[in-house]
């Protein structure tokens, strides 16, 4: 391939509206050079690359979003009182549509500023322990109330020799201790 500016050629190719729409978010602009980025590696030269290029682009600006939207959002099944991921679309267990949720992150003011506590709102981690049963009982009391996390680099590898379970196995149980805490504190 002969020596050509890259940028210049898409820019060109993408037309001066959509690139001065994507200069205007500073995000999508980056994520669509790191999209065209990537596809480099990819590219037929000795075809059309232009399009390729742009379509790339395009295709990591999307990439972004979904990422985004996985970590701020869940669904709900309003009959099963089940919680999936955010690409899911409707139940797997009864078939009905689910509904979006906004995860809620705490937001953590400064180690200096005086903290009011409620206790009416303070959470019992024990008492929410103590409605697990079997191996869930004992992941959610080594996770939760001994914090195995903290003591150990690979706390998952650590519950793995204690239980005889594999890695995978601790992290499915983990998922399910998650999901009975989320309808744990909504009721």
């Amino acid at each position: 391939m002969e020596n050509i500016d890259l940028v210049k050629v898409i820019e060109d190719g993408l037309g001066k509206d959509r690139l001065r729409k994507l200069q205007k978010n500073s995000d999508n602009y980056q994520q669509f050079w790191i999209g065209v980025l990537k596809a480099t590696k990819r590219v037929d030269w000795s075809k059309d690359f232009i399009g390729f290029l742009i379509s790339n682009g395009y295709g990591e600006i999307r990439n972004a979003y979904r990422a985004e939207y996985t970590k701020t959002k869940y669904r709900v099944c309003l009959k099963c009182h089940k919680i999936y991921n955010y690409r899911t679309l409707a139940c797997p267990c009864c078939g009905e549509e689910l509904i979006t949720e906004q995860k809620i992150f705490p937001y953590i003011d400064d180690i200096d500023s005086p903290v009011i506590e409620n206790i009416d709102e303070k959470i019992d981690f024990e008492r929410f322990v103590n409605t697990l049963q079997g191996q869930e009982a004992y992941i959610g009391k080594r996770w939760i109330i001994d914090r195995v996390d903290l003591y150990y680099n690979n706390h998952l590898k650590q519950l793995s020799k204690e239980m005889k379970l594999s890695i995978p196995r601790i992290c499915q149980i983990k998922r399910k201790i998650r999901d009975k805490f989320k309808i744990w504190v909504e009721n």
